[in-house]
């Protein structure tokens, strides 16, 4: 497999670390080293995946790769952060709390499909939905990062529409189980237990999120005539 020559992004830039024996990698060397790391669990999931033939190919001393990641499961966790890192501003940049709220939830529904179905992210749910049982940490980790973060993110946006009076004065953590639900059901759970293509055409895509969204806001959208909580 070709390693990507993409330069992580700011927001991911991983700091000097100082070893115990005084050695150091620099970011540039944490990055080749997780590009490697990135392809083997990848390509072989996380049983499979071998921190020897990760050590050599990378070309690393043992000494400075075993006192970095001491063990399989902190070398699989620094990929999966930076894996999930990737996609996080644009997901989060989406919404535009300014815009109406159809756009904001069309622009947010596109980039969260589009990069939780990326070959990439693909793979790891893959790994994570196989190993949950055994190494429920790392499932744990990637609820944080994934999900829940996305919730979390949705939850604090709807509390902004319902203070706009675009949305009804509900739960706004209710909101995001429901929208969050909708979104990921129908075609998109056919999708995700390969029950049919893994691509989408950009139609059928196009037609899931409208669907989601129209039935969101039949449920949530406020009306001049909404009566409003007393607070």
């Amino acid at each position: 497999m070709k390693r990507s020559n993409k330069t992580p992004s700011s927001d991911m830039k991983i700091p000097l670390q100082r070893l115990p024996n005084g050695l150091r990698l620099d970011e540039e060397r944490v990055a080749q080293l997780l590009d490697i790391a990135t392809e083997e669990f990848l390509a072989n999931g996380f049983a499979a995946a071998s921190l020897s033939q990760i050590a050599r190919k990378s070309k690393a001393s043992k000494t400075t790769f075993y006192a970095r990641f001491p063990n399989k499961e902190e070398l699989f966790l620094a990929v999966m952060k930076r894996l999930m890192n990737i996609h996080k501003s644009d997901i989060e940049l989406s919404l535009g709390p300014e815009l109406p709220v159809e756009v904001g939830l069309r622009q947010h529904a596109n980039s969260l499909v589009h990069a939780i179905f990326t070959e990439r992210q693909a793979a790891l749910n893959r790994i994570i939905t196989m190993e949950a049982h055994r190494f429920p940490s790392l499932a744990k980790q990637f609820f944080e990062l994934g999900p829940k973060h996305d919730h979390d993110l949705m939850t604090d946006y709807f509390k902004g529409k319902i203070r706009s009076l675009e949305l009804v004065d509900e739960d706004p953590q209710i909101m995001s189980e429901h929208y969050h639900s909708l979104l990921f059901g129908g075609v998109l759970r056919s999708v995700f237990f390969r029950l049919r293509p893994a691509k989408l055409t950009s139609m059928e895509l196009e037609r899931h999120i409208q669907g989601v969204i129209k039935v969101f806001l039949r449920a949530y959208r406020a009306s001049a005539s909404t009566p409003r909580k007393k607070s």
